[in-house]
């Protein structure tokens, strides 16, 4: 994977993940092979031995690769549990959201997949619309670790018939106190279960 992405090779890149998807499904794939990868990624992109274009190229064929994958699923009935998923207002790290899309679309949840960088308000008429059960969000690198804890409580009261499930590496680093109805969980493939117990 490594030489392929440093090569923009796309279709030694696509045969490595189809041979291993279809050995070991997609959620495999991605848990155990593309999360470690795109972790060296970030490791050579940060000492320089790679360029942003390179983890531009690898980032979007493992972009394409989930949307065709949500694509594929059948869209549950209107009666199913809802579920949101957004992207703070800053957040670009789109890639874990699209694997939870995939994940939750597959358990049988009505997904509003609003993507990267949601401004606050339009996140709120979204939800007054659809009443969802579950908001998912991801924090990466927004808001500032100092108004983390800020911004869930946010989260917890402008959503508050809801339960509201983050994960992401600011979530991981900074100290917070945890309102009620936000739940926190590190690996997406638990996240189904997770919704399943609420």
């Amino acid at each position: 994977l490594l030489v392929a992405m440093v090569d923009l090779d796309e279709e030694q890149f696509e045969k490595i993940l189809t041979r291993h998807s279809q050995y070991n499904g997609l959620e495999k794939t991605i848990a155990e092979v593309v999360y470690p990868f795109l972790e060296k990624i970030g490791v050579l992109w940060q000492t320089g031995d790679i360029t942003p274009a390179h983890e531009h190229f690898i980032s979007n064929l493992i972009r394409q690769r989930l949307i065709v994958s949500i694509a594929s699923l059948p869209l549950p009935a209107q009666a199913s549990r809802r579920a949101i998923l957004f992207l703070p207002e800053g957040e670009l790290h789109e890639l874990g959201l699209l694997f939870i899309h995939y994940l939750i679309r597959k358990k049988g949840y009505r997904t509003y997949y609003l993507g990267q960088s949601v401004p606050h308000e339009d996140l709120k008429k979204v939800y007054q619309i659809h009443q969802p059960h579950v908001l998912i969000t991801s924090l990466t690198s927004v808001p500032a670790p100092r108004n983390v804890e800020n911004y869930l409580k946010k989260l917890s009261v402008d959503f508050s018939a809801a339960t509201v499930f983050a994960n992401g590496l600011l979530i991981r680093n900074t100290a917070f106190h945890l309102p009620k109805n936000i739940r926190l969980f590190e690996q997406a493939t638990l996240l189904p279960e997770l919704m399943d117990a609420l």
